[in-house]
């Protein structure tokens, strides 16, 4: 990727995420899509979980950034 290219930014909104590496069984299909993407030097994926992991905070998930909102299945 050159200086004046700028990355491709991908910004998944999901129900649910892995919340570690370990954790293979959630949603599978999307964490082969969000890993393989995240591969390509000029793009840029960040997540965004909405109901799992249950608890709240940021972590990083194979290098990428995900922001838990901690919703636990909480309707609103």
């Amino acid at each position: 990727m050159s200086q004046t290219t700028r990355p491709k930014n991908i910004l998944f909104l999901v129900p649910g995420f892995p919340a570690d590496a370990q954790d293979s069984t959630c949603i599978p299909a999307l964490q082969q899509y969000a890993y393989h993407a995240s591969r390509r030097p000029e793009v840029k994926i960040t997540v965004v979980a909405f109901q799992y992991p249950f608890t709240q905070g940021r972590y990083d998930w194979q290098g990428i950034p995900v922001y838990a909102c901690g919703g636990a299945g909480r309707g609103g």
